[in-house]
């Protein structure tokens, strides 16, 4: 049949066109038909076809809109299933029938390709504005129409003729098929030529792209969709089309703008992180640190006076208010008041309270980088200003003065002012006069010089606080202007601050008045409420010194003693705050007898007093460890604190373990001072003796930290105390960390027991070593037991992991990981188009999927483990042959970016979610397909089947969680309205629903599936308690028995949170160089699979028990690091001496010279200051000392001990500050020194250089002026320069404290 009477018979479906009416009918349609997609409605043709179903029954009647379309595509499909019809098999010419069904994949896959082109325009025509194409769009339209029409024709020619099911055609077939083959060309020539569609049609998929590279940049994000609306709004403009290739590459070249914008951010805030962060406190907030607001209706006057300069930005209005006044006039909660409020107007751009009770927050290094760290995170722009103020001068951090200021604190608020130059930009700065006193006046300094130079920005206002000491006052005044500063003394003399004390007073009074059901007249009765109120003197911490102490006596003794308590306090001279505490005291202890009582107050109370951070109730307990005799029971100090509740916790909330007492400045004040009884008095350096031994003591469980599962092995808070404050504690008790012995818990030990101890310390067989360190930049404690080693985070307390496998072959960022269900193997896609398979044991790539045309976003293995499912953003999802890796049927389509897949339990069903707002689930065997209704509203982020494949749970951009019952394909009740998650996920027993907070990034929130309509999480994780403060969750998934999260972050870690302890403990494993974006753990719970926009996999061994050794074979070994945390030197009996890089965690084993029959162990080893050298005390038959090459490892030189230290154990090696001696220290004996000349080590005269070296280097930590030993926290102390380091003597162990701050622990075999 001609060409010509090919187009002239009629065909055998209706007319059909694409214009507006068709497209807008065929919306409408959908709206309330949703199964009649065409994709579905072509996927059930082609179905039935391969049924033998005839051809007519299977084209939807009237009124649907598209007969005309699917009729003339069912002829073309049919092309492409039907069969050879040749009887006689044996005549069949393979060549032929290879010919024709390659010609027929090509008729599937253009009949594919022109539904989706289809379902793209009806989707830009839905989008554009009023539904209008240009006329040179309905042009191109009307062309791709006559020529879909005019391959259908031929298709359905070919039918009648048989041309394609008999064989013996030849030539004809080869001449039909490149026909064929040049129309589908032509035809794909205008899918890619209109450009306007294209535009509108896959925009969507350049956002969802963006989504998964950028994981919620939400700027970014908005300011594409700008474009889009844009772009839309000119679609009605003739003009459009002309400049439609400029578009085009504004696009994306934006697009890649905003790529390279992100990196750039990554890497700031990295820089940033690793520069800034280490001197940012981490809770400086009026509410962490217990600071409470003002009462309703009290300070009103102030706060009014305060509110209106806040909000005067004129030029006029100065940049500065420094508030001041006495000890307990109520200016922090002034302070926390502006606070609250300014946060509440999102105008609070910085806050600081400075807190005695917590000495990081005293240390004035901190506060500019606290402020700047707050600023950053409020604003991008001042973030740029701060890197590049540290980029040009790091060295700004080292400590502060007025350079740091003007560059982190004056020039951010700077940037701050004019980005919002008509709002307040607030500052607020509390209780400067608590800075460390050592530094006080220079910081003071500091400030007050700052106060000229916000004049350019009236719109800046820093709130500060302080007394007004001398300190503070003096530089004060010689910068304190009116034009600059406004200064507001509460003076507690006034009158409207006795009227504020009065009425919060009588508020108060009146509060127990009704809970106790009394009468006001009766009591207190207004006579002495007026004594009250005159007695408090404008004083608040007085009047709520006097409501706590009436509440808790009425809790105590009841009502009966109220007369007895205001008799108390009707006493003239009780205006006095010291006097109000005294007597609190003293009634408190009144029947109090017990020396032990006494005591115990003031190891507890002092420890509160002293403690260098603020510590919960329960890790104090921890820490004290407080027992009256060794065989009784720990002092109940929870039980202590409610009875001391009055002076020791602020507020009025229930005290459990988590309590943390706080104690205000005039408390702290009176306690330590004479005008304290001496039977409750706080000596501070006998406290700091004691604090500093119960830090010691802590030690003694060193080595669980590297021998326990990881879920009990967070390093406790107590641990932590103690490493990070044992010696400031020691310091203030005795002046110093002076060389000695100490002699704690066992006081039955004499000197020279300890001597004799010391002597035959170095025989490994006796003691089994537990060596702690900081890394460098005080960021991680470092703990190494036999061949263990692990890092801690020093705040936090969870475990740093880095060892683990690296999958390498992508080529583009890793989107999607998935184990097999036997735990063998491991899919993971990416965006490189393709999916591999790895080997887990052999990390070996075993094959890859290809077949996609763009980016996958999710793979899955089926739960029996024979088929692989793959989802992408080229609209489809696949199924791959486990065994052959083929597909194994043809691709699913959606109408948009397929992001999310899911098996039903039995592997026989799918559900996908796309951009397209669908939901759909369909069988992959029998290509049945049901779109989910009603859809989302916005783009599907993820979709879930419950275990028992009852429930199918998805959710979306449109913050909705919507469950689905699986088998009727129903919804379960309304959506779910909370915010906008992602991660959406069963957990593997079906015990909850998980998903992340799209939002914030660092929530996740779990549901039990039969109460998750009530729009309430049965479990809510919020807040830096996940991930760090720069930090977002990006991926998410359990374990398998449900006792732990995995999260993968964009501060390239994976996180594994417990969510059996109480606290939600972490565990963090890093190795990754780009964000995590997904994490899958293996069905037998041993791996982690993470993969990352650095293009690779890592595969990591979940925590388990570590291996354990008998008595006989356990390892001895000795660690330390190098200055800059590099290098790890690791000495170890069993395994040699290893240098590893703790940047990658390789090693490369140092050689050691063998002279004995044994071999050498290494005793001791160090690294040299400039990190060139390492040096080792190796354990032989004549011990020696060697000197290796960092670079290479080479053995550089020996040397053997000197005359007089031939019988003595070596106690410790070190080099000198300049890296130019090597000095080792010995039990009763001189230390012998060398000097590494000409490849040799010399021994030099150590008494002739001794004080070159101590210039250097002192051999000890200090010089104590007396020798004689004494009683130091109930502990004896022996000064003894003949030992290095101190040596402390304990119940079970020893504890070295070394001279560079590491820790050694000794702990007796048993």
């Amino acid at each position: 049949m001609s060409k010509k009477r090919e187009q002239s018979v009629q065909p055998p479906w209706e007319a059909w066109k694409l214009d507006k009416t068709f497209f807008r009918t065929l919306a409408q349609y959908n709206a309330s038909h949703p199964e009649t997609t065409l994709d579905c409605v072509l996927d059930g043709i082609r179905t039935g076809l391969e049924n033998h179903q005839p051809l007519f029954n299977l084209i939807p009647d009237a009124p649907f809109p598209a007969r005309g379309l699917v009729g003339a595509l069912a002829h073309l499909i049919k092309l492409g299933v039907v069969s050879l019809l040749s009887r006689d098999a044996t005549a069949i010419i393979l060549s032929e029938v290879q010919t024709v069904h390659r010609a027929q994949a090509s008729v599937r896959d253009f009949s594919e390709q022109v539904v989706a082109w289809v379902i793209d325009v009806k989707a830009a025509f839905e989008s554009t504005v009023s539904g209008h194409f240009s006329w040179t769009t309905w042009k191109n339209l009307r062309k791709m129409r006559d020529l879909i029409d005019e391959i259908c024709r031929w298709a359905n020619a070919r039918l009648e003729d048989k041309r394609w099911t008999r064989i013996g055609n030849g030539m004809m077939i080869s001449t039909e098929i490149a026909e064929f083959n040049m129309r589908i060309n032509e035809a794909k020539s205008l899918f890619t030529d209109l450009t306007l569609i294209n535009l509108s049609g896959g925009m969507d998929a350049i956002l969802s792209g963006l989504w998964l590279l950028l994981q919620r940049q939400d700027s970014i994000t908005k300011e594409i969709e700008k474009i889009k609306d844009k772009q839309r709004e000119q679609f009605v403009s003739r003009s459009y089309l002309c400049c439609r290739k400029d578009t085009n590459i504004a696009l994306k070249s934006y697009i890649i703008d905003g790529i390279e914008m992100q990196k750039q951010t990554e890497a700031r805030r990295l820089f940033l992180s690793q520069n800034l962060s280490p001197r940012v406190v981490t809770n400086p907030m009026y509410d962490q640190q217990g600071k409470l607001p003002c009462d309703e209706d009290t300070r009103t006057q102030v706060l009014e006076d305060i509110r209106n300069w806040v909000n005067d930005i004129s030029p006029e209005s100065p940049n500065f208010l420094w508030l001041t006044g006495d000890p307990g006039c109520g200016k922090s909660a002034i302070t926390a008041s502006i606070a609250r409020e300014c946060k509440d107007r999102n105008i609070l751009w910085g806050q600081y309270f400075i807190n005695r009770n917590n000495i990081e927050t005293t240390d004035p290094n901190s506060y500019f980088p606290s402020i700047a760290r707050q600023f950053a995170d409020h604003s991008n722009d001042v973030e740029v200003s701060i890197h590049d103020c540290l980029k040009r001068k790091p060295s700004l951090m080292d400590r502060i003065s007025p350079e740091q200021a003007a560059a982190l604190f004056v020039d951010a608020i700077g940037v701050a002012s004019k980005i919002y130059p008509d709002r307040p930009v607030v500052v607020v700065i509390d209780g400067l006069d608590e800075t460390d006193k050592a530094h006080l006046k220079d910081t003071a300094m500091i400030f007050a010089c700052l106060f000229q130079r916000l004049s350019l920005h009236g719109n800046a206002k820093v709130l500060l606080s302080s007394r007004t000491e001398d300190d503070i006052r003096n530089p004060f005044a010689r910068y304190i202007d009116d034009q600059h500063v406004k200064h507001v003394h509460l003076d507690t003399a006034s009158q409207s601050s006795i009227d504020d004390v009065s009425a919060f007073l009588r508020r108060k009074i009146a509060r127990i008045v009704e809970d106790n059901d009394l009468n006001w007249a009766d009591w207190p009765g207004e006579r002495r409420i007026e004594i009250l109120t005159r007695r408090a003197s404008g004083l608040f911490i007085w009047a709520v010194t006097v409501a706590k102490f009436i509440q808790e006596q009425i809790d105590i003794m009841g009502t009966e003693c109220l007369n007895d308590v205001l008799d108390m306090l009707d006493a003239d001279t009780l205006g006095d705050i010291n006097t109000l505490y005294s007597i609190i005291l003293r009634e408190t202890y009144k029947n109090t007898t017990s020396n032990w009582e006494f005591e115990k107050f003031r190891r507890i109370v002092g420890a509160i007093v002293d403690l260098c951070e603020p510590l919960c109730l329960a890790d104090l307990a921890t820490l004290l460890n407080l027992k009256q005799r060794p065989s009784s029971s720990p002092v109940d100090i929870i039980k202590f604190v409610q009875r001391l509740r009055t002076v020791l916790v602020a507020g009025t909330g229930a005290i459990n373990s988590e309590t943390i007492p706080r104690l205000h400045k005039s408390f702290y004040e009176f306690i330590i001072s004479q005008q304290a009884d001496s039977r409750f008095r706080i000596n501070l350096e006998i406290t700091n003796g004691e604090l500093a031994i119960c830090c010691l003591t802590q030690f003694q469980g060193a080595r669980t930290m590297t021998s326990c599962p990881w879920v009990a092995s967070t390093l406790p808070t107590s641990f932590r105390y103690a490493f990070r404050f044992w010696s400031i504690h020691l310091h203030k008790s005795a002046g110093g960390t002076a060389a000695g012995i100490m002699i704690a818990n066992n006081l039955s030990l004499t000197r020279d027991d300890c001597h004799e101890v010391l002597r035959n310390i170095g025989n490994e067989c006796n003691f089994d070593p537990v060596h702690i360190t900081f890394s460098p930049n005080q960021s991680r404690i470092l703990i190494a037991s036999g061949k263990h080693r692990s890092a801690w985070d020093a705040i936090n307390g969870f475990e740093f992991k880095d060892t683990h496998t690296i999958l390498q072959g992508h080529k583009d960022f890793v989107s999607s990981v998935s184990f097999s269900p036997d735990s063998r193997l491991l899919v993971s896609g990416s965006a490189d188009k393709t999916a591999i398979v790895w080997d887990v044991q052999s990390s070996h790539m075993v094959t890859s999927l290809k077949g996609h045309s763009r980016e996958l976003n999710s793979v899955m293995y089926s739960p029996d483990g024979r088929y692989i499912a793959s989802a992408s953003a080229d609209f489809t999802t696949r199924v791959w042959d486990a065994l052959t890796y083929f597909p194994t049927a043809a691709p699913r389509r959606h109408a948009r970016p397929v992001r999310s897949l899911a098996f039903s339990p039995d592997g026989t069903q799918i559900v996908s979610g796309s951009d397209d707002h669908h939901v759909r689930f369909w069988g992959w065997k029998d290509d049945h397909c049901v779109t989910m209704t009603p859809a989302h509203h916005r783009p599907v982020t993820s979709v879930t089947i419950s275990p028992d494949g009852k429930i199918v749970a998805s959710s979306s951009d449109d913050s909705t969680v919507r469950l689905w019952n699986a088998e009727l394909r129903r919804p379960l009740g309304p959506p779910l309205e909370f915010s906008r998650v992602f991660g959406l996920q069963f957990s593997p027993k079906g015990t909850y629903l998980v998903a992340v907070d799209a939002e914030t990034g660092n929530a996740v929130f779990l549901w039990k599936p039969d109460t998750v309509n009530s729009n309430k999480p049965e479990i809510a994780l919020r807040g830096h308690d996940l991930v760090p403060p720069v930090a977002r969750i990006c991926s998410i998934t359990f374990s398998p028995d449900e006792s732990s999260l995995v999260l993968g972050c964009s501060d390239h870690t994976i996180r594994i949170v417990d969510l059996l302890s109480v606290n939600h403990r972490s565990l963090c494993y890093v190795g990754h160089s780009g964000w995590v974006m997904t994490v899958a753990v293996s069905a037998d719970g041993k791996y982690i699979a993470s993969g990352s926009v650095d293009n690779n996999v890592h595969v990591w061994d979940m925590p388990v028990l570590r291996e354990t050794h008998t008595r006989d074979d356990r390892p001895k070994t000795h660690t330390n690091f190098s200055s800059d945390g590099t290098f790890v030197i690791s000495a170890s009996s069993n395994k040699g001496t290893r240098l590893w890089n703790s940047k990658n965690n390789t090693f490369r084993d140092i050689p050691l010279p063998v002279t004995s029959s044994k071999g050498p162990c290494v005793k001791y080893v160090c690294f040299s200051s400039d990190r060139r050298r390492i040096a080792g005390a190796c354990s032989e038959a004549d011990e020696t000392f060697q000197l290796w090459d960092v670079e290479t490892c080479a053995l550089v030189a020996s040397a053997s001990k000197g005359v007089a230290s031939q019988n003595s154990d070596i106690t410790s090696l070190s080099f000198t500050a300049d890296s130019r001696y090597l000095i080792a220290t010995y039990t009763g004996a001189p230390p012998d020194v060398w000097e590494e000349k000409d490849g040799a080590l010399i021994h030099v005269d150590a008494t002739e250089r001794m004080g070159s070296f101590a210039e250097a280097e002192p051999l000890a930590f200090f010089d104590t002026q007396s020798h004689a030993p004494f009683n130091l926290g109930g502990a004896l102390w022996f000064p003894d320069a003949a030992v290095s380091g101190l040596w402390v003597f304990l119940d079970g162990c020893i504890v070295r404290a070394h001279e560079n701050g590491s820790m050694t622990v000794l702990s007796r075999k048993n």
